[in-house]
């Protein structure tokens, strides 16, 4: 009609009056497009008996006329049949679609926007009560694009709230205004719409001819639930409070997926304490919650927007999800060990790994996006936690609230950021060495200690090798002020132990240790734990030399648990040994391939003598070569040094089979088993089979 029709205003005098007149024109355009929208839908909605009730109360002055038909719309649009619901969700959707344009084209930049912001929070608010009680899958496709086609059209609007001199709270909900009583986006409307739907659970019909999917559903309420606001709002309490940070989609979200991993408990003071809604939620359920977590918190590259999301969260939420992640990751340690069959515990671990690496993912990107309000935030992820635990690890490392702890400050520090590292190693390792040197005679939590010692420097390996790659250089290095005490008091834990517990526990802590330190970050010591002087590079040294002479000499199938894992650390001192700085991986260097002195050693002396051994032909290799410590240190040796050291492994034991075979055969033993070729070929077999995919590609 003419009426709706805006009249444009030009000034041939102003272009700046002229182009503010035109905005305000097509404000105008936009605001009777909603109006004529929804008044169309609440027309078809609206049945006859309500239209009788209106005229006798509402046009009589009873009431809120506007807000009664609003009510009234909502409750008749539920009787309407399923193709006219659609209809007025297609009406609505090209009103928003059409609002696009003019948006896009006049209004954004434009001073007037203050003018939209009222009537579009009450049009965005009436789209999102259309959707409550929805069950069709049709239409309920159909409404989430279109909320979020209102979050993608008009929130960048609400963005621009600068203030107005004319604000008018009365009336408003505590929701819906700043603390200049401006109007905001009404997220809160939106979620509450939205979230009963959370988790989806649609299985599709045999055949379904409009192709809609449980996974097409999700990605349509994950689009709504994951959008972002341009900047935290804040709204005013309507009884005279202070102005708070008012919630965002992000943080409405965050607690919705938290409560999935973490289901509360019932308000029922009656109730089960085991309380569990719908039978509780299943373990790859919970692996779907952590990956809804990641996708609202780190959004891929393609969906980036200029507001970070975890930048419109505040530290209280920060504080419950670090919480419940630690909460998740130690229930699923638990719930490894105490598994019924493979493929739950498979489950539980695919829960395990997820919740490591979005907890190490959030603790790098709040680096990242540094700033004040970043760190508070990394503050109470990170640094806080690191404290927490490590107050664990100084009294009960052993626990199993101790393993946890280790897991999970492992897991940050490997992964978070240097800084992030840096934390976890000098909130966890004083205490820790401190256990290793007096654990008060009990060896189970000195044992604990070697191992949780080991893991951290092998995170530190780990986060510097991904330094490395992304070009970034660390100095000082993270381990310089532990790497030597660490060493000295895991040596002295391997010679004075008396339990075998406690021996393979602080040799498998100093092989760990070995392949994430430098030399340079070793020294000199007076050592009152061991009672002699020297320097570190000797000491590692006389290490390696004794703990080669465990494994050079054929075992018996009784082969004890002690001698393979000496069989292990020399077998990686081995590898790195051989592979020297040539190796073909990007790997930091260590004091087992950078120092000449412990190279020499392996390449001259440790590696003769393992050959030696394994090219002996005895009455155990016709039994199998499964319990045979030397021949699993050449497997190990060339996992850990790849094509470098298998280079060397597998041509030496060719030229050795060479050299059997070429035997006068009236030499030849008339048993085959007993033949010297047998080893040395046995032992190449092992090594293909064992060692990686790196001897079998030399060989």
């Amino acid at each position: 009609s003419a009426r709706c029709q805006p009249t444009l205003v030009a000034s041939k005098d102003d272009d700046d009056t002229t182009a503010e007149a035109n905005a305000d024109a097509a404000c105008q355009l936009l605001l009777q497009r909603l109006y004529l929208t929804q008044k169309a839908v609440e027309c078809r909605c609206i049945s006859e008996d309500m239209t009788d009730y209106e005229h006798q109360y509402i046009d009589h002055g009873y009431g809120d006329a506007g807000a009664d038909r609003h009510d009234a719309a909502l409750e008749g649009l539920g009787t309407l049949p399923r193709a006219r619901r659609s209809l007025c969700f297609t009406a609505l959707d090209g009103a928003v679609a059409g609002c696009e344009v003019a948006v896009a084209a006049d209004i954004a930049k434009s001073a007037v926007v203050h003018k939209l912001w009222r009537e579009l929070n009450g049009f965005v608010k009436f789209v999102a009560a259309c959707l409550h009680g929805e069950t069709d899958p049709r239409c309920l496709r159909q409404m989430l694009r279109l909320l979020h086609r209102c979050q993608v059209v008009f929130l960048p609007l609400f963005a621009l709230n600068g203030g107005t001199d004319d604000a008018d709270t009365n009336g408003k909900d505590d929701n819906d205004m700043d603390v200049d009583g401006n109007e905001i986006f009404p997220t809160v409307s939106i979620f509450d719409a939205v979230a009963p739907y959370y988790p989806i659970k649609f299985t599709p019909p045999p055949n379904d001819p409009y192709g809609i999917t449980r996974d097409g559903l999700r990605d349509a309420l994950m689009a709504i639930m994951c959008a972002v606001e341009a900047k935290k709002q804040e709204f005013v309490e309507m009884d005279g409070g202070d102005g708070n940070i008012g919630e965002t989609m992000t943080s409405l979200s965050a607690k919705l997926f938290m409560e999935r991993l973490v289901p509360p408990k019932s308000l029922d003071p009656y109730g089960d304490d085991n309380y569990d809604d719908e039978g509780g939620e299943t373990t790859m359920d919970k692996v779907e919650a952590l990956q809804d977590l990641r996708d609202l918190f780190l959004p891929s590259l393609s969906s980036v927007t200029a507001t970070h999301p975890l930048s419109t969260v505040d530290s209280g939420l920060m504080k419950e999800l670090s919480t419940v992640l630690v909460k998740i990751h130690g229930d699923a340690i638990m719930d490894i060990s105490a598994a019924p069959n493979a493929n739950e515990k498979e489950d539980y671990k695919s829960l395990l790994g997820d919740c490591r690496r979005l907890v190490a993912s959030i603790a790098e990107q709040l680096e990242i996006l540094g700033g004040d309000a970043a760190s508070s935030l990394w503050n109470t992820f990170v640094l806080d936690t690191v404290r927490d635990m490590a107050s664990v690890l100084a009294t009960s490392p052993q626990g199993l609230k101790g393993r946890s702890s280790t897991a999970y400050i492992s897991s940050l520090a490997a992964c978070g950021g240097i800084r992030t590292l840096r934390t976890c190693l000098d909130g966890c390792l004083p205490p820790i060495i401190g256990l290793l040197r007096d654990s008060g005679g009990d060896e189970e939590k000195a044992a604990a200690a070697a191992l949780a010692a080991g893991t951290l420097f092998s995170s530190s390996n780990k986060s510097l090798s991904k330094a490395s790659a992304d070009g970034i250089a660390v100095h000082p290095h993270p381990l310089q002020q532990y790497a030597s005490d660490v060493v000295r008091a895991v040596i002295s834990l391997r010679k004075n132990g008396q339990e075998e517990s406690l021996r393979i526990a602080a040799v498998n802590g100093l092989g760990a240790s070995l392949l994430a330190i430098p030399s340079s970050v070793l020294g000199t010591f007076t050592s009152s734990i061991l009672s002699e002087e020297g320097d570190d590079v000797k000491l590692i040294q006389e290490e390696l030399i004794t703990l080669s002479s465990q494994v050079v000499s054929v075992s018996d199938p009784g082969q004890s648990e002690w001698a393979f894992a000496c069989s292990r650390v020399v077998g990686s001192a081995l590898g790195r040994g051989l592979a020297g700085k040539k190796s073909d991986r990007d790997l930091q260097p260590c004091v087992l391939d950078d120092n000449d002195v412990i190279v020499d050693l392996i390449t001259k002396t440790t590696f003769p003598d393992i050959i030696e051994s394994v090219t002996k032909s005895t009455e155990s290799d016709t039994k199998g070569t499964s319990n045979r410590c030397d021949l699993a240190t050449l497997a190990n040796a060339c996992e850990a040094g790849g094509k470098g050291a298998s280079r060397s492994i597998v041509s030496e034991l060719l030229s050795t089979i060479l050299s059997k075979l070429n035997v006068d055969a009236d030499d030849a033993p008339k048993d085959f088993n007993e033949h010297p070729a047998v080893a040395p070929a046995s032992a190449l077999s092992y090594v293909i089979k064992n060692g990686g995919g790196a001897p079998g590609g030399v060989f």
